[in-house]
Parts: structure tokens; sequence; C-alpha cells
């Protein structure tokens, strides 16, 4: 049983982190990959709001309307940022669920 409780305690320890910060650091990655500056803001933005939508806490709903209206490679960005962020939290946030469910299921069972 401690073992298990160690388990889930360093699931949430190791894991919480990467995705609190999963999209931080990813405009400057598609920078470096040759991505356009204004997709990379346009994705940096999408991926704050999207963990936002999802039920962050720590990010907040970033999006420049007039960009958004008239930059097609800050749409297209921010679009795709906010799908894969959001839906990377949702995961995060499913998997430390089933992880304190399992907690709970082994803490009784002996």
């Amino acid at each position: 049983m401690n073992l298990q409780k160690f388990r889930n305690g360093m699931v949430v320890i190791l894991a919480l982190p990467v995705f609190l910060a999963g999209c931080v650091t990813e405009g400057e990655v598609l920078r470096d990959k040759g991505y356009p500056q204004a997709y990379t803001e346009g994705y940096d933005d999408g991926c704050s709001s999207g963990k936002n939508a999802a039920g962050s806490m720590f990010d907040e709903f970033r999006k420049n309307v007039h960009r958004f209206q008239d930059d097609r490679d800050y749409h297209d960005g921010w679009q795709d940022g906010h799908d894969e962020c959001k839906s990377q939290w949702k995961e995060a946030m499913h998997e430390i669920e089933r992880s304190q469910d399992n907690y709970k299921r082994d803490k009784y069972r002996y």
C-alpha cells in the first residue's frame, strides 16, 4: 500500500510540471523549425487559452483579435496551439484522476 501511495504521489509530482509548462517553449521549438513568427506567437497565445479552457488556473485566455482576423499565420497558430494544449491538459487531468481513483480503490482493498 505504501508503494502504491508513493507511486501515485510521484505521478502527480512528476507529471504536473510537465503539463503546466507543456506549451511554454513550443513556440521557440516551432521557430527553430522554421515556422513564421506570427504562427508561433499565435500558437503560444492559443496554447495558454486552450489550457485555460480545459481548467488550468495557471494560464490565461490570450488572443489578439485583430491579428486573429487579419493574419492567417497567427490565426492558424492560435487554433493549433489551442486545440493541442487543451487536449494535453485534459489528458493530464484525467491521468491524475485515474491515479487518485486507483489509490482509493487499492487503499480499501487490503
